[in-house]
């Protein structure tokens, strides 16, 4: 992975290392908190020799300041720290040795005793009694041969310790930024190792890779509430603009024939293929095109359920010669649906017929582009038995959601039966993701015809005769019921498909 990637990563898994930074920030409040509080206390010790004639004093200066460095060594030697904790008794602890630092102030002749204890007293209790077994220690090692000599060198307590209050351990800053620190590394650390195990598709680069084709479109995430038909509710949307880009791109590819029949399918359960088709053909329908929609999801089907129409009478019935194409057709404003009708027991075999080719053939006289609803190409063999029947296949795929082996697998499934793929369109991208894609503001998003004035014909004229009344019209949503639409079909509005 480039730099680039690796920031893209981080921008993407923020969640993950914001977690990291709290759990290390929380744990270091926690060590903080449970650490006892520690106290230090020094004592300074101030060395000298002591001269028999004044004569000899310089030498015997010089001779102490070359012997501080072994001073310093027998001031926390366990010799003089063992006769400190013989005084203290049961109160001596058990660490002492690891509780005391010894050192000379550099260019002096004094030592300085720290002692570290869980309470300000005690240190300073420490630090004196191990300053004055040091006198005594040093008095008797620079005791000449002479007993009635005084010792060449004596020591002297120069600041004696004093209970300092303030606590030198734990330390919470220090302890915070550690927390801080540690946490932001291993949720950067968790964040790549997790990028690089991820396989989904996050990018239209990780999509058009993956398929082998051009990505034609990249959609927002549904609404989890209101209707999905995101054109006619929220035409002046981004979302909506969503599907009139795809529109546009779509029209304009190649070898499609005068009136197209696409199949729109996906490679797994739940990536939006149905409101994206329902929303396509609205997107159609406003620019003019006689559009048709055709659910051959006899698995699930959901298309007449969007358009709020009944799938009682459908395609298997057309399939069985239980009733005309016609007949079962329906008007959603300016859309032809045919809905699934019953689900039957073997749809696989059904939407092999010869029938199936036929109806489509038939569709193609009444409409400018038919659309085609499918199963999941992962769940069952019926969109790879739709798909050579077709001019071309678009495949829904979710961002995050499918990963690559799956969108490989979807597009070897359709090279089997020599099916074209025209394209895919990366569906239920997050906002943070749609926005680095740009956005039209909203003066820009007015739909280039509006549904009230968008060219379509009516029924009677797709069927070639005179108008037919609708039992009662349309119902409240503006739908009218079933129709019987044969004979012939005027000629297809001028179109750009290739």
């Amino acid at each position: 992975m480039t730099p680039q990637e690796y920031l893209t990563a981080f921008r993407r898994r923020w969640r993950t290392i914001v977690v990291a930074m709290l759990v290390g920030l929380a744990v270091a409040a926690v060590v903080t908190v449970l650490s006892p509080r520690q106290y230090d206390a020094e004592a300074t010790i101030f060395v000298t020799s002591q001269p028999r004639n004044p004569d000899a004093g310089l030498d015997a200066n010089e001779l102490s300041s070359q012997r501080m460095s072994t001073y310093v060594e027998l001031l926390r030697s366990p010799k003089t720290i063992g006769e400190v904790a013989s005084v203290l008794g049961p109160a001596a602890p058990p660490d002492l040795l690891s509780r005391i630092t010894a050192a000379r102030l550099p260019e002096t002749t004094l030592l300085q005793a720290t002692v570290r204890d869980r309470s300000p007293e005690g240190a300073a209790q420490i630090a004196n009694l191990l300053a004055e077994r040091f006198i005594v220690d040093l008095a008797a090692l620079e005791q000449p041969a002479d007993l009635t000599a005084p010792p060449l060198v004596v020591g002297r307590i120069y600041a004696a310790a004093v209970p300092v209050n303030r606590s030198v351990s734990p330390q919470i800053p220090l302890n915070v930024a550690l927390g801080v620190v540690i946490g932001l590394m291993v949720g950067v650390g968790v964040a790549a190792v997790r990028e690089n195990w991820d396989t989904s598709v996050r990018s239209t680069r990780d999509l058009r890779d993956a398929l082998g084709a051009p990505v034609l479109g990249w959609l927002g995430q549904r609404p989890k509430s209101g209707n999905p038909l995101v054109v006619r509710s929220q035409p002046r949307s981004p979302e909506a603009e969503d599907y009139r880009r795809l529109r546009t791109n779509l029209q304009f590819l190649d070898n499609l024939g005068g009136r197209p029949v696409i199949l729109v399918t996906s490679a797994r359960p739940d990536e939006g293929k149905t409101t994206t088709l329902c929303n396509l053909a609205l997107a159609f329908a406003d620019a003019g095109k006689r559009v048709m929609v055709i659910d051959a999801d006899l698995r699930q089907p959901g298309a007449a359920s969007l358009f709020g129409l009944e799938r009682a009478v459908g395609l298997t019935d057309v399939l069985t010669y239980r009733t005309r194409l016609g007949k079962a057709l329906q008007r959603w404003e300016d859309v032809l649906v045919l809905p699934s009708g019953p689900i039957p027991t073997n749809p696989g075999e059904l939407l092999g017929l010869p029938e199936m080719s036929t109806l489509i053939d038939d569709a193609r006289q009444l409409c400018d582009l038919i659309l085609v609803d499918s199963p999941p190409i992962s769940s069952t063999a019926d969109a790879a038995v739709l798909a050579p029947r077709t001019d071309g296949v678009l495949l829904v795929v979710q961002h995050g959601g499918t990963t690559a082996e799956q969108v490989h697998a979807a597009r070897e499934a359709l090279d089997i039966v020599g099916a074209r793929v025209l394209g895919a369109v990366l569906s239920q991208l997050p906002r943070s993701v749609r926005s680095r894609y740009g956005r039209a503001t909203q003066a820009d998003l007015t739909p280039e015809i509006e549904p009230s004035v968008a060219v379509q014909p009516p029924l009677a004229e797709l069927a070639g005769g005179p108008s037919r009344p609708t039992d009662g019209a349309r119902d409240r949503s503006g739908v009218a019921q079933a129709h019987d639409i044969e004979g012939p079909a005027r000629p297809a509005s001028p179109t750009k498909w290739s």
